[in-house]
């Protein structure tokens, strides 16, 4: 069985996805009093945690930020921490932990993180929360940063790696794309399709071979 909780409404989920009599959505808000347990209704259970708010909105609201990126992923860790399963969690970190000098200079997973903003400063404590919470035995953590993904499809949204997609994206529909970067700006990049082949295949490895940072 899968379920889906989501801030969006329940309409949002495709027709194909939702008429599955396995998959159950829940639309509500990780901010909300109590949301986590309800949903840790079984032992067997595995989480894929992407709830995160972007890194433009986290710059213009570093207290919701806080809320959403940080304490609904330790909500969540602590409704999964009283299984005796040691539950599966996964979770999407970001490149932006890294800062733009760590970047420039070829990081690697032992790279010091020195983020340049809240987005990727609430991806860091996240990080170290889902190392604790493996080595403690809570959860088996396993946590993916994430390059700028591209084509991002919809509208835009508040993230600041937007005008990648936008520079693709809009002139397809016929719009015109401002990309507010220098030109000879080189950023690491990956589609959708391989960034979610990639988030199956690390839910999959066996934990012994993560190590202690996850």
């Amino acid at each position: 069985n899968l379920t889906i909780y989501d801030a969006a409404p329940t309409s949002a989920v495709p027709d194909d996805v939702a008429s599955d009599s396995r998959v159950h959505a829940i639309s509500g808000n990780v901010t909300d009093k109590g949301w986590a347990s309800p949903l840790v209704d079984t032992e067997d259970i595995a989480i894929f945690h992407f709830a995160s708010m972007m890194s433009g909105n986290s710059e213009a609201d570093f207290d919701a930020a806080w809320e959403v990126n940080v304490l609904a992923q330790r909500t969540l860790l602590e409704a999964l921490r009283v299984l005796p399963t040691q539950p599966r969690f996964f979770f999407t970190s970001s490149t932006a932990t890294l800062g733009a000098e760590a970047s420039k200079l070829g990081a690697h997973d032992l790279t010091k993180l020195v983020p340049e903003g809240t987005y990727g400063f609430t991806k860091a404590v996240c990080e170290l929360m889902l190392n604790e919470y493996s080595r403690r035995g809570f959860v088996d953590g396993r946590g993916l940063r994430l390059p700028v993904v591209i084509v991002r499809p919809g509208a835009p949204n508040a993230a600041a790696t937007g005008c990648y997609s936008g520079v693709v994206r809009e002139p397809l529909a016929g719009q015109k794309s401002t990309v507010p970067l220098p030109l000879d700006l080189q950023a690491p990049v990956t589609s959708y399709q391989v960034a979610a082949d990639n988030m199956i295949k690390l839910m999959d490895v066996d934990q012994e071979a993560l190590g202690v940072d996850r």
